[in-house]
Order: C-alpha cells, then structure tokens, then sequence
C-alpha cells in the first residue's frame, strides 16, 4: 500500500482553516490520495511532517516580507517541495517581474519603478514624465491592492500634497511602481485566466465596487464567470509562457483598454483561483501536484 503524502496547505492567522475557496481543495487532495492540512505559514510548525506545501492563502506576506523570505529559505534548505516552486515564488514576490516579460515581449501595463532616495522626488514631476495622466501607485511588493493609489492628473494643492505624502510612505519601505491608469477597467472590469498545471482552466471577470478602481473582491469588487474568446486566452497563454517557469497554478490578470490587451499581473503565489466558479478546478489541481510528487 502506498503511504499517503501529508500535504500543508499553507494559509495565514487570520484565515486559519482555509479561506472557502481553498477548503474546495481539501476532498480532491484526499481522493488523489494525499491528507491536506491547512497550517499557517509563520506559525510554530515542525516543517519536516511535510511532504509538500501548497502555498495558498498566505495573504500578509507583503506585510512580513523579510520574515517570509527568511521562511521560504528554511523551507529551500529543508528541501520540501513547494508549489509553486520557491525559485517561481523568489522572482514573482516583486512585480518587477512585468518588466522581464515586457523584454520577454508581453504586453504589459507600462510600468516604471522609482527607487528609494535619500530624498523622494516630487511625484508630480515623475508623473509628467510618463505622460501626465492619471497614474496607479503601488508598492513594488503589495497583495490585496493594499496601499494602492489612483493619482489624478488635475489635483487641487490639497490633494498634491495628500499623494505626495502616500508617495514618501510607500517609497521609505521599498521601490514603488508607477503605472498609467487604465481608465475602461469601470466598465469593462479586469479578467482573471485560471491555469492549472499548465491549461487554461476558466475565466472570471471582476468589477471594482462604485467609487473605486481595484478590482479584488475582499475590496467589495464583484465575481462574475465569463467565457473568454480564443485571443485573449492566446494572449494570457503566452505572458504566462514568456515566465518561462512551469508552475502548477497561475492567474493571469489583464486589463482591455480599448481593443488593446494589457497584462496587469501574473500572480504565481498565492491568487485566488475561483475554484467556486469552475468546480474541475480543484481536482485539475489535486491531480497535478500528485503528478509532481
């Protein structure tokens, strides 16, 4: 009898027993043969129990990114499988990762990344110098659309200072990427290509509640399934190849500004992956991590 894998399906404190999502999770493991227990990241955990983690809803590690990194490597050095692989997580955790698939010949939301200086820049004037639009401001290592700004291009004195102020917070902990807001993201939402084990696997489309731009549904944003026509799933398929990484699961988010594509992130850490709107989903899953084991 072959011995059953125990498998940590790793999440945060504060979602302890999974989000509901990722319990989908939990039957597929168990009828492919593997005992799945969810255990959160940066608790008191004899990691050695393991025979692989399944990285899911770790979703405070921009918080903690020294401590997770300094996690990820005792996990490297204990040699236990990581899916995705910790080589995807290291290159993924800061999304100057757009700018290797922009060489790599994707196209992306164009992205600058402004890096800490002994004194900040003035915004304004960076702003200018991509264009003088509305711009999007964001961390360089952020999860959730935290400390995600929309920054107007006409701003009272007032306002100027206020994204001046949040520009100088972001930048004192990390380099802050500055990106042209794509305003058709109200109407026609951001969506959403669920691969797993390489495959497209289904489609969600995700409006930003009224009075907002982000689109995350912990944000009050909607979920809706949608069937995606073959460019855009070509399109999602090749940013994803342009990686050049193999990983288990992948969600690639792209915005449609007129008739044009944008690849807004590749998320290979820890995304949501909708398993409530395409039920195959979780066992697609299941089913590919036995066959990596």
């Amino acid at each position: 009898m072959n011995r059953v894998r125990q498998i940590g399906i790793l999440t945060y404190a504060d979602s302890p027993h999974l989000h509901e999502d990722d319990r989908l999770l939990i039957s597929p493991l168990e009828q492919a043969g593997m005992k799945a227990t969810p255990v959160i990241w940066d608790g008191a955990v004899d990691w050695t129990q393991y025979d692989a983690l399944l990285i899911r809803s770790c979703w405070d590690y921009h918080q903690k990114l020294e401590r997770f990194e300094l996690w990820l490597a005792q996990i490297i050095a204990l040699k236990i499988p990581t899916f995705n692989t910790a080589e995807t997580v290291q290159w993924n955790l800061r999304k100057r990762y757009l700018l290797d698939l922009e060489r790599a010949g994707v196209h992306i939301v164009p992205t600058r990344v402004i890096e800490p200086q002994a004194s900040a820049p003035r915004l304004k004037e960076l702003i200018a110098d991509l264009g003088g639009r509305d711009t999007v401001m964001k961390p360089e290592v952020s999860a959730g659309g935290n400390n995600t700004f929309l920054v107007r291009e006409r701003q009272t004195v007032e306002e100027t200072q206020a994204s001046q102020r949040s520009f100088e917070q972001i930048l004192q902990k990390g380099p802050v990427l500055l990106q042209p807001y794509l305003s058709d993201v109200i109407e026609k939402g951001e969506r959403s290509f669920i691969f797993i084990y390489g495959n497209f696997s289904h489609c969600v489309l995700r409006h930003p509640p009224s009075g907002d731009f982000r689109a995350q549904p912990t944000l009050g944003g909607s979920v809706e399934r949608v069937i995606p026509n073959l460019t855009e799933i070509t399109f999602a398929g090749a940013a994803l190849a342009a990686a050049n990484y193999q990983p288990l699961y992948a969600r690639v988010d792209v915005l449609k500004q007129g008739k044009e594509l944008f690849l807004s992130e590749l998320e290979l850490i820890e995304p949501r992956l909708f398993f409530a709107e395409e039920p195959l989903a979780a066992a697609a899953l299941a089913a590919g991590l036995a066959r990596r084991l």
